[in-house]
């Protein structure tokens, strides 16, 4: 058992070394060298990678998504990223490894289902809209294009979430990425306290990570390991403390302004907490409760001013509000299927629109609703929202089922931490397209991180299908444990 842990020790190292020196390289040569050279040489080399184990998949799609410097134009205002090549190549090497081995299977849980159903029903509207597309609305050439973007995003995303349960069946392999996400996203946190530092050659991970799915799943991790792992070391324990602290000094000081920063990665971290008290004692679960209300209550004004006060109540929300009812505005008639994947935008071209700004009005708004929720059903319709609305409520049940099973080891803090960042997730929803980006909005560039929220709570799976038995004893292997 020894030489087995010393060998999986040695293979994460081996993949961990793989990503920073790909960074680094990327860093260095990128400025002198053709990207899609890079491109090629990187794919090559992780193809045989991958091909010995896609379980590295995992791990380097958790190091790499969002941190290495590849944007790929398209010819129009959508821009190809990192893990539009990382998930497929990564589904391909397991589709290789399970047709060496003649068992080509993929493991199911409750939420397949819905979350099959959901992509389906976009590709259902694509055609309702395109039958049903008004003759006074203008459609753009390349339209089609950007609507199989869109499409792509929900694909890639739902096949982030299903590779888990193939790949994370050693649990091991899941503690490794998860470790690597936050080792990575530590990186982004120390660019902003150390202005200037890792940024090489003009790059800087941090331009292009910072989303509110980066802070409120590195948080959340984060949080759940330094609550719940009661099997790490001392060393690790404070550099997970030291990852929480220096992102929350981020969000909530050097980027106050920011509500889609500051507000999931606060609601995450104080999930994470709330479930962890609330394991140990229901009492107080019901105390804490009560204490953040009175404090949210007595701190109101200044709660209310450190978020923006009058000028955020004014330009923000009243600026959000009137996007909302412009897009549900534009969906009337077509509330079933919506208009199509990214089919509202150009709806919106026909209005007038008042942001509440100096009572202008704005001729062919470039609308976005700046609310997930209220995307969806412009795209897909009540449909496509009632089948995201299942999955995500079929995901929070299977993290409640697993809560029992595991204490004080990495899953425990896997759950709770997955939990806690689907609860930060759906916060986010309702400020921006976070979870599943809008492509004229935040788009695949928002992509590179909203990968890994699906990803991660993909990882519940694979927990949820260990045989009961397998949750007891010590786990070995493990390279961060005291």
């Amino acid at each position: 058992m020894s030489g087995l842990a010393s060998t999986l020790g040695q293979q994460r190292l081996v993949v961990l070394a793989i990503v920073v020196l790909t960074l680094v390289a990327a860093a260095v040569v990128a400025p002198a060298a053709p990207r899609m050279l890079l491109v090629l040489l990187g794919a090559g080399f992780g193809l045989v990678l991958l091909l010995r184990q896609p379980s590295w998949g995992l791990v380097a799609m958790a190091g790499l998504s969002f941190t290495l410097p590849l944007t790929i134009g398209t010819g129009t205002e959508v821009s190809l990223t990192a893990p539009v090549l990382l998930i497929p190549a990564v589904a391909l090497a397991w589709l290789a490894g399970s047709l060496g081995r003649h068992s080509v299977r993929l493991r199911s849980s409750p939420a397949t289902l819905p979350l099959l159903s959901f992509v389906g029903s976009s590709v259902l509207s694509l055609v309702a809209g395109t039958a049903y597309w008004d003759p006074l609305v203008h459609r753009p050439a390349n339209l089609l294009f950007v609507q199989l973007g869109q499409i792509a995003i929900f694909a890639l995303s739902a096949l982030a979430f299903l590779l888990p349960a193939e790949l994370a069946r050693d649990e091991r392999w899941l503690q490794a990425a998860t470790f690597v996400f936050i080792g990575t996203g530590s990186i982004v946190v120390l660019q902003y306290l150390v202005p200037g530092i890792w940024s090489i050659g003009g790059w800087s991970i941090a331009g292009q990570a910072n989303t509110a799915m980066l802070w409120t799943w590195l948080g959340a991790m984060a949080a759940g390991q330094l609550a719940c792992n009661n099997r790490l070391s001392a060393a690790v324990r404070l550099a997970l403390a030291a990852v929480l602290v220096g992102s929350a000094y981020v969000v909530l000081v050097v980027q106050r302004e920011w509500l889609s920063g500051w507000v999931p990665f606060t609601v995450a971290v104080l999930a994470v907490l709330g479930l962890r008290v609330w394991r140990s004692s229901r009492a107080a679960t019901v105390a804490l409760g009560l204490l953040l209300i009175l404090i949210a209550v007595v701190a109101y004004p200044q709660l209310y001013e450190f978020a923006g006060g009058k000028s955020e109540e004014e330009t923000s929300l009243g600026g959000r509000l009137l996007l909302y009812r412009q897009t549900l505005e534009l969906v009337k008639g077509r509330s079933l299927l919506g208009l199509g994947p990214a089919a509202y935008r150009h709806y919106g071209f026909t209005r007038w629109l008042s942001l509440g700004v100096g009572r202008a009005l704005y001729a062919q708004p470039q609308v976005s609703s700046h609310n997930n929720f209220i995307d969806i059903y412009a795209q897909t319709g009540l449909v496509g929202l009632a089948l995201l609305l299942w999955f995500l409520f079929v995901v929070a049940r299977i993290g409640q089922s697993l809560l029992p099973r595991y204490r004080g080891d990495f899953a425990e803090g896997y759950v709770l931490g997955a939990l806690s960042g689907l609860v930060g997730t759906v916060v986010a929803m309702t400020l921006v397209d976070w979870f599943l980006p809008f492509v004229y909005n935040v788009g695949f560039n928002g992509f590179r991180t909203s990968a890994l929220a699906w990803m991660f709570l993909g990882g519940l799976v694979p927990l949820l299908n260990r045989a009961p038995e397998d949750t007891s004893g010590p786990q070995t292997g493990n390279p961060f444990a005291k």
